[in-house]
C-alpha cells in the first residue's frame, strides 16, 4: 500500500488529481481498517491537497483539520509535520478568505520550522513567504492609503502633496506618516492607529 501511495504522490506532482484521488481514497480505507493513525494523517492531508486543487475547499478543509489532530497527537504539537499541515492549513483558509486564520496557521508553523530546521530551510522559507503574501510589511502601507482614500476616511497623514492633476483635489494622494517618518525611510514605523487627518465634513466635500 505504501508503493501505490507513493505513486499516488507522483500523479499530485503531474497534477493528475483525477487518477490521485481514488488511489489515495483507497489507501486511507485500508489505513483505517489497520488502525495506523500516522498514515491516516498523512492520506488525509494529501487527500486535502487534491481536494483543494479541485476546488472542493469545504472538503479539503475536513482532511487538513484530520490530519492536523491526528499528528499533533501522534508527534507532539512542535514536530516539523504538524507544521507542514499548518501552513496546508493557512493556504486553505486564505483562499476561503478567512485571513486572521490563516494567519494564525502560518505563524504557528513558521514557529515551529524557526525552532526546528535550517534558516534555509525551504519549507521555512516557504512559509515565511506565505505569511509575508498575507501580511504586507509596514513599508507596504503606503500603497494601500490610495485603496483606504477612495472608500472612506485618509489615515493619518502628513500634509497633502500634489494635487491631483486634473483629476483635481479629490483624487490628490495621501501619505502615512510625516516629515521624519514616512515610508521612504529605513526604520519607517507605520502608525498603531489610523486616524483621520482632516475632519470628516471636508472629507465630503472631496468625494
Amino acid at each position: 500500500m505504501a508503493d501505490l501511495a507513493a505513486w499516488a504522490g507522483l500523479l499530485d506532482g503531474l497534477k493528475r488529481y483525477d487518477e490521485s484521488e481514488p488511489i489515495y481514497r483507497r489507501a486511507l480505507a485500508f489505513y483505517e481498517a489497520q488502525g495506523d493513525g500516522y498514515e491516516i494523517a498523512v492520506t488525509s492531508n494529501n487527500l486535502g491537497g487534491v481536494c483543494q486543487a479541485n476546488h472542493r475547499l469545504d472538503e479539503a478543509e475536513i482532511y487538513f483539520r484530520r490530519a492536523l489532530a491526528l499528528k499533533e497527537k501522534l508527534l507532539g504539537a512542535e514536530h516539523p509535520d504538524v507544521a507542514v499541515t499548518l501552513n496546508n492549513l493557512g493556504l486553505l483558509l486564505k483562499k476561503q478568505g478567512k485571513l486572521s486564520e490563516a494567519a494564525e496557521r502560518y505563524e504557528r508553523a513558521l514557529a515551529i520550522f524557526e525552532a526546528q530546521l535550517s534558516s534555509d530551510h525551504l519549507k521555512l522559507l516557504t512559509t515565511r513567504a506565505n505569511l509575508a503574501k498575507l501580511r504586507p510589511n509596514e513599508r507596504a502601507v503606503a500603497p494601500y492609503v490610495w485603496l483606504i482614500k477612495c472608500v472612506g476616511d485618509p489615515v493619518f497623514c502628513a500634509p497633502n502633496i500634489g494635487t491631483g492633476g486634473h483629476l483635481g483635489m479629490a483624487f490628490s494622494p495621501l501619505f502615512v506618516g510625516s516629515a521624519a517618518n514616512h515610508p521612504a525611510m529605513p526604520g519607517f514605523k507605520a502608525p498603531e492607529e489610523l486616524l483621520p487627518a482632516i475632519p470628516l465634513e471636508r472629507m465630503q466635500e472631496r468625494r
